[in-house]
């Protein structure tokens, strides 16, 4: 959902970025995910939780740092709102990934 309302975005400003492209970049961002799954196997909650945040944060940083050229082009200053608003978004999806899927 994330990387299609990003393309609307960019469409709408007219800055395009492919479709595709997005997609593939908000997977391989997702990917470090993986190994966090695992780890949060760990009985402890503190530990899941730096855990998930560090994910999060690499996870977004990555995903801002490709969209970041697209945005500052068609907004200028303005873009780094819109750039605040995809890493609360994906914060808010990390930490929902901790209260429901690690769950247990």
């Amino acid at each position: 959902l994330l990387p299609l309302a990003i393309w609307g975005l960019l469409i709408y400003h007219k800055q395009p970025m492919r479709l595709l492209t997005l997609f593939g970049i908000y997977g391989y961002a997702m990917s470090v995910f993986i190994p966090t799954a695992i780890l949060c196997t760990v009985p402890n909650t503190i530990f899941r939780w730096c855990l998930i945040l560090t994910a999060a944060g690499i996870s977004g940083l990555s995903i801002i740092m490709n969209v970041k050229k697209n945005f500052m082009d068609a907004l200028q200053h303005k873009g780094v709102f819109y750039l605040a608003g995809i890493a609360a978004i994906h914060l808010g999806l990390a930490i929902g990934l901790q209260l429901y899927f690690f769950l247990y």
